[in-house]
């Protein structure tokens, strides 16, 4: 018989759980069993048919006795992952999914992804069981037109701002630790990352690396100084701006519209999607967009 299981950490069979998230039609990289050891400390699992669907369970103890549902950091969306959109639409698996949520957890926070979550607000399903959310935004570009076709939907501002370069280079980068600290000297007043934090994100840029999924890619004046830098992943058939920071100094330049740019131009033509991840601050929300980016919302489920 078809059941929903809740598996702990030590029961779960990772190569089954790789090989689902790589079939899933909503497949991201922050479900892969790896990523999810790297931003979680603890996470379990939920199952059906014999990972036919997935759903990752991250959670916080505390006291050995209490546990928190939470979504961990660097980690946008998870959810319900499967090859089926069949199943992903199935109410009851739903149901059993958060009915066991639900009862494990007194306090719970996390993210649905995109095609999921359309699902769920389209069915009026979280309405009809009284379930706490939020939209937030994503954007993304669609990749597979000709680079002339993409850089005609860019808006006026970003055309305007690309004009703004001045003898730069780009110049890939392998030193995890110097993007990692010019990250934190330029943006910690604003993010506000702790420590255990910069770690992550650390191992996260040098294990994909090391897989051949990342990129760092930084743009560079005439005098050979760093004007912004991102950090990419590329798997799934998606490009994932995970990290990015710019150099105030060069505010005036738009360092990262030059360094967007130069990257669609690059890997325009193909059937990929460039995922800026957000978001809801309306200043990154306007600046992604104008490359021609649409929104591909997510909820926030809490209580």
């Amino acid at each position: 018989m078809k059941k929903v299981k809740y598996l702990r950490n030590s029961e779960i069979d990772y190569k089954k759980w790789d090989f689902c998230i790589n079939q899933s039609v909503n497949a991201k990289v922050y479900a892969y069993s790896w990523y999810l050891d790297l931003v979680a400390s603890s996470w379990d699992c939920i199952v059906y048919d014999d990972y036919k669907l997935v759903f990752p369970v991250v959670f916080k103890k505390y006291f050995f006795v209490f546990k928190t549902l939470y979504q961990p950091v660097f980690c946008q969306q998870l959810g319900p992952f499967s090859s089926s959109t069949l199943l992903l639409k199935n109410e009851n698996i739903l149901d059993n999914i958060f009915t066991i949520l639900i009862a494990k957890f007194s306090k719970y926070e996390f993210a649905i992804n995109h095609v999921v979550c359309n699902k769920l607000i389209q069915n009026n399903y979280l309405f009809k069981k009284k379930i706490n959310f939020t939209k937030r935004i994503n954007l993304e570009l669609d990749l597979s037109a000709k680079y002339e076709t993409l850089y005609n939907q860019y808006n006026l501002n970003t055309k305007r701002n690309l004009k703004l370069s001045q003898n730069f280079s780009i110049r890939e980068l392998d030193d995890v630790n110097y993007f990692v600290n010019s990250y934190k000297s330029h943006l910690n007043h604003i993010v506000k990352l702790k420590e255990t934090e910069y770690d992550v994100m650390h191992k996260i840029i040098t294990n994909c690396l090391q897989k051949n999924i990342g990129t760092i890619q930084g743009v560079f004046n005439s005098k050979n100084e760093l004007l912004a830098a991102y950090f990419m992943i590329k798997t799934l058939k998606r490009h994932i701006l995970l990290f990015n920071f710019s150099n105030p100094k060069f505010h005036k330049y738009s360092p990262m519209t030059y360094l967007i740019n130069n990257y669609i131009m690059l890997n325009s033509k193909k059937l990929e999607v460039l995922d800026f991840e957000g978001s809801n601050l309306s200043g990154v929300k306007r600046f992604y967009k104008g490359f021609g980016a649409i929104e591909k919302n997510y909820i926030y489920i809490h209580n």
